[in-house]
């Protein structure tokens, strides 16, 4: 051990190099080490918050194949490669969550996007259960099936003042909205939607798969005070009869140490814990909670730290979002 002047630089790797001299004065061969990069800075977040072009091709299901033109079961989306039963509606009811048609799904469907080795992709699925009357569960799952990713999603069980009752599917579409992320390894990646389960199916509309791309977040469509995004952390949250969501992504960058892993807790004021305290997710860049109440006029706050191998941390705020459970007037 040495102490040497002046003071390592960050950021900077250095080597060292020994030999050896034995007793009649002979040298061996230099030996020099890996070599070590001081790292006193820590890790670095990204403002990624842009999101590109949907990648998917007849994303709302608008587009379809009529087979026989006899019934609405032989309306087949184009664009999707389907394995099972499906069927697309174009009900008389504004039910559908994006354009006038929805699917109908049992089974899986599927479609290849173009994406770029390396870069990061987010997934949004809006999808409703499907319960005929005679069906004896009271909750639906679907999967979703993406590179490195194969997740399943819960739907809302039926609500408590349905059971039993004679169920209209038009009528009784709820759309939940789920949203998955990915990393691609090639030039082109498939997706995968499916529904779990011999009962019923699901609705599906409005599907995306978009890039995450570095730049800043397109400004909300509802500016407001509660509507600023400054934050590097992208925080979404979903509310549907007694079923929440919160989601929560966020990217960062150290150059001279690896990050091990990041931590996240949601609370009710900046920094807060109460809804949730720190959990790990690894090296993941995003996380989610589907067992978190909200209550109505409540904020919504998520932090983040990221640790690197030198035990450095960084710690990041989201923008609050507001808990609304109340409907327009």
């Amino acid at each position: 051990t040495r102490d040497i002047s002046p003071e390592l630089l960050s950021g900077t790797k250095y080597y060292s190099t020994v030999y050896a001299v034995d007793a009649a004065g002979l040298t061996s061969s230099p030996a020099v080490s890996d070599g070590i990069v001081v790292d006193t800075s820590p890790p670095e977040v990204l403002n990624k918050f842009d999101f590109g072009p949907n990648l998917l091709a007849n994303p709302s299901f608008e587009d379809v194949q009529i087979i026989s033109g006899i019934t609405l079961d032989d309306r087949k989306p184009v664009q999707w490669n389907v394995s099972g039963v499906t069927s697309v509606l174009s009900p008389s009811t504004a039910v559908s969550h994006d354009g006038s048609s929805y699917l109908l799904l049992h089974g899986s469907i599927s479609q290849l996007v173009p994406t770029s080795p390396g870069e990061k992709y987010r997934l949004t699925v809006h999808a409703s259960p499907i319960f005929p009357s005679n069906t004896p569960v009271l909750a639906q799952e679907g999967y979703v099936i993406g590179p490195g990713m194969h997740r399943v999603f819960k739907l809302y069980r039926r609500p408590a003042h349905m059971e039993g009752a004679e169920l209209h599917m038009d009528r009784n579409v709820t759309w939940y909205k789920h949203v998955f992320y990915f990393t691609a390894v090639g030039g082109v990646s498939e997706v995968v939607i499916g529904s779990v389960g011999p009962w019923s199916g699901i609705a599906l509309d409005d599907v995306k798969v978009q890039e995450m791309r570095l730049g800043s977040r397109a400004p909300h469509s509802n500016p407001s005070p509660n509507h600023r995004f400054t934050s590097p952390v992208h925080l979404e949250t979903s509310l549907v009869h007694d079923w929440t969501s919160v989601r929560a992504a966020w990217d960062f960058v150290d150059p001279e140490s690896p990050i091990v892993g990041y931590s996240w807790a949601i609370g009710t004021v900046r920094g807060g814990t109460q809804l949730q305290d720190f959990k790990s997710v690894g090296r993941n860049t995003h996380a989610h909670n589907e067992d978190v109440r909200l209550n109505h006029g409540a904020f919504v706050h998520v932090t983040v730290v990221a640790e690197n191998e030198a035990a450095l941390r960084s710690v990041v705020y989201s923008d609050p979002i507001l808990v609304d459970l109340t409907p327009p007037v």
